[in-house]
């Protein structure tokens, strides 16, 4: 009874989706739907371990599942036929997809390239892999991989000999929300495999974050209907009202051969995820949430979030020049950057901790200055009462005496 008592009072400790005014970060409440997959799911507690997708044997339950959720978000991402499995989040679908691309290229000189707004975990895939030729390209003036200089550094690296190059490309940029332009790459590519006949791609994509938005609010390809495109991943807990950790890895049929490993006392199928071992609660999740929100309800959803956007931008221009807008991606998505003297453009901690943002800066990026920037996701729960409640507390309280 006190284990119980325990577990209520840590709950509660938590602020109520309904109350919550954070808005730093790409989370928000899991739908019902969700929630009530993962309660029918957890007592059964199937192993999920390897990719349904290749496995031969008839499928049922949780597994079943996941495989229709897999080959259904392959055919809305530009392939029905990809492989993939649900992980822990994109961390390791980055490194599961870096791990693919390495072994592929094993037998040549290979280089990575990445830009500089890249999220971390790439970065410690390439420590953990050891892959040691790597390239890091300047983002340009709308927060996206510099093509241009894309192009000088792969012909540097072909002028030194490298024929094998991995792309580690993002759609939906942490700090900004900003997407890389996959298509001109893309074309880039084809362009260099035409007059390069040994030289080779691989073009993973990060849409972690911005996947969902971007497909269902956009028109700009950036999947598997670009034929260069190897590997992909999304997280489900973050745009798409998943509970943690709801991850998805994809890519083309057979590029897992890459990395499989057969394991004789599973007597059905090899491994070939980082993973090993998971859960059927977050496929049921997933799947329930897909067909749930597929056919309409994500776009519902994002508009209204990008609508909410649109109004927090118009707030914060009443403030003037002490606030300065950087929103250059057309999802729910922007970053802010304040004016404020002896700070560099830091507020009180108390309204970071309130509202739940941070401050980071932008590497090379001249136009803010010294300051830092504050990322903000307009989730669902972000309402506008809770949006004029942060432009209040900013126009009555750190500019009054300004």
């Amino acid at each position: 009874m006190d284990t119980l008592k325990t577990l209520i009072t840590r709950a509660h400790e938590s602020t109520e989706w309904g109350k919550s005014e954070r808005m730093g970060f790409p989370v928000t409440e899991p739908l019902d739907v969700a929630i009530k997959a993962y309660e029918l799911f957890l007592r059964p507690n199937q192993n999920h371990i390897g990719t349904h997708t290749r496995l031969a044997r008839k499928l049922i339950s949780s597994h079943k599942l996941e495989y229709e959720f897999i080959r259904d978000l392959g055919k809305t991402f530009g392939d029905p036929k990809v492989d993939g499995y649900i992980n822990s989040g994109c961390t390791e679908g980055n490194i599961t997809a870096l791990w693919i691309a390495r072994e592929k290229f094993s037998q040549s000189k290979s280089c990575l390239i990445k830009c500089d707004l890249t999220h971390h975990s790439i970065e410690k895939a390439i420590k953990i892999l050891g892959i040691q030729d790597v390239a890091t390209i300047k983002h340009d003036q709308n927060f996206k991989m510099d093509i241009s200089s894309l192009k000088k550094t792969i012909d540097s690296k072909l002028s030194k000999g490298c024929q094998k190059f991995i792309l580690c490309l993002t759609v939906g940029y942490t700090l900004i929300g900003t997407a890389d332009d996959v298509e001109k790459i893309c074309r880039l590519v084809r362009e260099y495999r035409r007059k390069f006949k040994n030289t080779d791609f691989f073009i993973h994509i990060d849409a972690a974050i911005g996947g969902l938005p971007y497909k269902f609010c956009t028109r700009e390809k950036f999947d598997f209907s670009l034929r260069e495109v190897s590997t992909f991943v999304l997280d489900f807990h973050k745009m798409g009202r998943v509970p943690y950790s709801a991850g998805v890895f994809l890519c083309r049929k057979g590029l897992q051969d890459n990395i499989a490993y057969n394991v004789g006392y599973t007597g059905s199928h090899s491994d070939d995820t980082l993973i090993g071992s998971r859960g059927g609660a977050p496929a049921a999740a997933c799947w329930a949430v897909w067909k749930t929100m597929k056919n309409g309800g994500f776009k519902r959803m994002f508009g209204k979030c990008i609508e909410n956007k649109n109004y927090f931008i118009k707030r914060l221009k009443s403030l003037g020049n002490k606030v300065k807008i950087l929103d250059y991606s057309p999802i729910n998505v922007f970053g802010i950057v304040f004016s404020i003297p002896k700070s560099e453009g830091k507020l009180p901690q108390a309204v970071e901790n309130r509202f739940r943002i941070v401050s980071s800066p932008i590497p090379g990026e001249s136009r803010i200055g010294d300051n830092e920037l504050y990322k903000i996701y307009i989730m669902p729960h972000l309402t506008e009462i809770k949006i004029n409640n942060f432009v209040n507390i900013l126009q009555d309280k750190i500019f009054r005496n300004d």
